[in-house]
């Protein structure tokens, strides 16, 4: 499995949202990413195409979206809070010993 950085999941995360709405804005408040996206259908296809953008960005990586409808600005922009969350397990032995070691586990 390769190396991955939270930041290039967000790059091809955004990258393919900009096939949606290639005037997207993003704000971070709190560590929380709020994504702004004009867009003049109903909720459910954009939703939809949230899910399948956060998709590719996460294959091939043990990484999880969280993706909230948070309102709809007087601008006509949905607006949806995104997360990347990382699993807290240790997947792996490094090697050190660790009490919490998976090789442990059984």
């Amino acid at each position: 499995m390769s190396t991955f950085t939270l930041d290039q999941i967000w790059e091809t995360f955004l990258q393919q949202l900009r096939h949606v709405d290639n005037e997207l804005t993003t704000n971070t408040i709190s560590y929380q990413t709020f994504i702004y996206l004009r867009w003049d259908g109903p909720r459910e296809p954009l939703e939809q195409a949230l899910q399948n953008a956060a998709g590719r960005a996460m294959r091939g990586k043990i990484v999880t979206a969280s993706i909230r409808y948070v309102r709809m600005t007087d601008l006509k922009e949905y607006v949806y809070a995104v997360r990347f969350l990382v699993p807290l397990r240790k997947r792996f032995c490094c090697g050190n010993g660790c009490t919490d070691c998976i090789r442990l586990k059984s």
